[in-house]
């Protein structure tokens, strides 16, 4: 996620195209913080998985944003995608299960 921002942010200094992409990727990190006081801190599987939802989506518009930018900073996002999707799985199942 670092060399992504930091390809982004490369370009947007030059050109002026990336601070939209920017503005997702820190809303995508946020939620990503607050999944887990969601999940862990309110110890609660149903907003836990709003929240994740949530987080897939902005990952997922994080992504065509840096696509647009530059390929290899949204190439860099496909292992987050694939790691959010496996929480997002796991936070389904235990939801379902309790």
């Amino acid at each position: 996620m670092g060399v992504s921002l930091f390809l982004v942010w490369g370009k947007e200094s030059r050109t002026g195209k990336g601070s939209k992409a920017m503005v997702f990727f820190f809303v995508q990190l946020g939620l990503n913080a607050l999944w887990s006081v969601l999940f862990f801190g309110l110890r609660s599987p149903l907003a836990g998985l709003m929240g994740i939802l949530l987080l897939w989506a902005a990952i997922v518009w994080t992504m065509v944003f840096f696509f647009r930018i530059s390929s290899w900073a949204g190439y860099l996002f496909i292992p987050y995608l694939l790691w959010v999707s496996f929480a997002l799985v796991l936070n389904f199942s235990l939801w379902t299960l309790n």
